[in-house]
């Protein structure tokens, strides 16, 4: 699904993105809580510049169909995938959103889907 990752998948990246920006694996293998709890800590002494992303040139886009980053279903923040949500929230009669660059991903979507 487009709108949300799976746990492990989410972990993974975000696990990778942390040995990008600085972190030492204290242990090989699998990693653990207590080590994913040690890499949270480092994490949170990087500066917020440091987790900024675009979606421009993003292969996971187009190669997986999906976002390298997007919310998990964790039945807590966000208690259930989107479809059921949608299925359950009050009418609304518009909701509107701007990003910076976001119109840019379709003309690339556009121009893989033509050549795959």
């Amino acid at each position: 699904m487009w709108a949300v990752s799976a746990r492990p998948v989410a972990a993974e990246f975000c696990q990778n993105l942390a040995i990008k920006l600085g972190y030492k694996r204290q242990f090989t293998g699998p990693w653990t809580a207590k080590e994913n709890k040690a890499m949270i800590e480092f994490l949170k002494d990087l500066s917020p510049q440091k987790f900024a992303m675009t979606m421009v040139g993003c292969q996971t886009v187009f190669e997986k169909m999906r976002l390298d980053v997007s919310p998990v279903v964790d039945g807590e923040i966000l208690p259930a995938p989107p479809y059921i949500l949608r299925q359950t929230a009050p009418i609304r009669l518009v909701m509107m959103g701007v990003t910076e660059s976001e119109g840019l991903i379709f003309c690339k979507l556009f121009y893989y889907l033509k050549f795959f």
